[in-house]
């Protein structure tokens, strides 16, 4: 059992594409705001939705569910489609084998960009709430806050599946496994970790419900949020490398988390339903 996380993307990539209409899918589909998947083994591109931004994402990547997050935290109508997270398609974006091109925005007019970082620029740019905590050094300076507790997250994750190089995880690549005692020294890496994010929640005079005490969601719980909440459904399906991890233990992340997968408005970000 994989702890249903990946790693985002570091490059940026742009490409075009061709806008070929299949009949796979009707066109009052991809014409629309209905969430739609791309089963596994499938290649054809969908037909350009000329009316609405398309991401093409999967349910448990940190990266997706990032971007996911702040489109709709800034009100950005956008369709979703699901893909599959170890196959790649022919029109992907290209990038190197160990990078995986998702999540990946599609342009009405066809265009394609692909790392999260892009996608939560651009929906920042489309943003229809801007709030104080909008401003690029407002986001710089939350993004440095929150790195000692995202550092070092996605290689102790990496390592609770067996695998020593997260940048393997989520990729259709052969893994290099690692070892007992490796993954013993994961979980006790994860346990300090989710100490000190406990400790900053519980500092919260707001209900715990996000990062250093803000009134609103920020960059800062678009990063870290993934991870937690990716940790805490592991927890809940039993993954055997978290086994006796109690998560009554951290009852502010537990709050914290359940108050995000529950929220009207963001809910939706950490997983994606079929209509």
């Amino acid at each position: 059992m994989l702890l249903k996380i990946c790693l985002k993307p570091k490059r940026l990539a742009r490409a075009f594409s061709t806008g070929t209409t299949t009949s796979r899918w009707s066109s009052e589909l991809t014409q629309s705001l209905k969430t739609f998947e791309i089963e596994e083994g499938v290649d054809e591109k969908p037909e350009t939705n000329r009316n609405y931004l398309r991401v093409y994402s999967h349910s448990f990547s940190s990266s997706c569910i990032r971007s996911r997050l702040m489109l709709y935290h800034y009100d950005v109508e956008f369709q979703s489609v699901k893909v599959s997270a170890d196959k790649r398609a022919s029109w992907y974006p290209v990038t190197p084998e160990f990078i995986s091109p998702l999540p990946i925005l599609e342009e009405t007019d066809g265009t394609l960009l692909h790392n999260s970082e892009v996608v939560i620029e651009y929906a920042i740019a489309q943003g229809k709430d801007m709030g104080p905590e909008d401003n690029q050094m407002s986001r710089y300076v939350l993004k440095s806050k929150i790195s000692r507790f995202e550092t070092g997250l996605p290689s102790i994750v990496a390592a609770l599946n067996g695998i020593s190089d997260p940048d393997f995880m989520g990729l259709g690549l052969d893994p290099i496994p690692v070892t007992e005692e490796q993954v013993k020294t994961s979980q006790k890496s994860l346990i300090r970790k989710l100490n000190k994010i406990e400790d900053a929640l519980s500092k919260n005079s707001k209900g715990n419900m996000y990062f250093f005490d803000k009134e609103n969601l920020t960059v800062a719980d678009a990063r870290i949020s993934p991870y937690l909440v990716s940790i805490y459904s592991a927890l809940e399906d039993g993954h055997p490398n978290l086994v006796g991890l109690n998560l009554e233990s951290f009852k502010s992340i537990k709050q914290y988390v359940d108050y995000l997968r529950t929220h009207e408005k963001y809910g939706g970000a950490f997983d994606i339903h079929i209509e």
